[in-house]
């Protein structure tokens, strides 16, 4: 991979061998997750005084209070993005048969992904840019060759080269994959 250089485990992952399979546990907090808790608290602290000041309860302000509903938005969103952020992690199973990526304890929509190994050619890394304005944002992915010519996303949304490299590094030594150079890749 990349001359053979074996990459070195990055931040915010595990690699654990369980003897029939691998698994690499990838964490999700970040400091994007640790600012929507700064932020939920302020919102929801924020708010409480808000409710407290007029002395409604919050479920006077929910049930009755049409006009201050729109305050529960923005800090259940920012509560849920917070909890999903320090508890989730995703689980990327490697075995001779499949590789499985589950995304727990919270699951996420249509994110759940099972690949038959035997159906592999070769996996890669790529970069994709998401314009947020005029300021690009960089996500990677590992992306999986299938026999038949197929391409299918293995993994995405990774926030550094190196968590994308070091999985399809790992997935490619346990299932003996040899690494062939591919157009477009890290």
């Amino acid at each position: 991979m990349r001359g053979k250089l074996e990459l070195e485990l990055p931040k915010r992952m595990e690699l654990i061998n369980h003897g029939t399979h691998i698994e690499i546990v990838r964490k999700w907090l970040n400091p994007v997750y640790i600012l929507c808790t700064i932020f939920a608290i302020i919102w929801c602290f924020g708010f409480s005084t808000y409710i407290s000041y007029w002395s409604q309860t919050p479920l006077e302000v929910w049930l009755v209070d049409t006009d201050n509903q729109f305050f529960y938005l923005p800090g259940t969103v920012l509560t849920f993005l917070s909890i999903v952020g320090w508890l989730s992690r995703t689980h990327i199973a490697v075995s001779p048969a499949k590789i499985s990526i589950r995304h727990r304890p919270i699951p996420m929509w249509r994110s759940n992904v099972d690949i038959d190994a035997s159906n592999l050619k070769q996996l890669y890394s790529k970069e994709t840019k998401v314009y947020y304005g005029r300021r690009p944002t960089s996500y990677y992915g590992v992306y999986a060759i299938t026999n038949d010519g197929g391409n299918k996303l293995v993994l995405g949304r990774l926030e550094s080269e190196e968590q994308a490299l070091y999985i399809e590094q790992q997935i490619e030594k346990y299932l003996h994959i040899k690494d062939v150079s591919m157009k477009g890749e890290l």
